[in-house]
């Protein structure tokens, strides 16, 4: 596997977890699984033996490492739309979080 595809991969993790870590400090836990991301991994587990399967059987590789790599980039294409819309859930648990607290302070300066 291409160190980029890995690195791209390994980044959308890393994103993931900054946001956990933010909403674990405002108590909240993960944001809930959206079916993007199982998609993503499904399909990726998918392209990888393709790949795999291309480099050890050269003979077949003019077939099979194309449907590997299609599948690889529509895996990495579904991993960061899955990102985007758990980012999407943070900022609006972060908001609701600020909302509520910006109500409390005025509802507690009125009495």
């Amino acid at each position: 596997m291409p160190w980029w595809l890995t690195a791209a991969l390994l980044l959308r993790e890393a994103v993931l977890a900054v946001a956990l870590l933010v909403l674990r400090r405002h108590g909240y836990g993960p944001p809930p699984v959206h079916y993007v991301g199982k998609t993503g991994t499904f399909v990726l587990l998918g392209a990888l033996p393709m790949l795999l399967l291309a480099a050890a059987v050269p003979s077949i590789a003019s077939v099979v490492e194309p449907i590997g790599w299609g599948l690889a980039w529509w895996a990495l294409g579904l991993y960061w739309a899955a990102a985007v819309l758990y980012l999407a859930q943070t900022r609006a648990m972060l908001r609701a979080d600020r909302a509520n607290k910006d109500e409390g302070r005025a509802g507690a300066g009125a009495g």
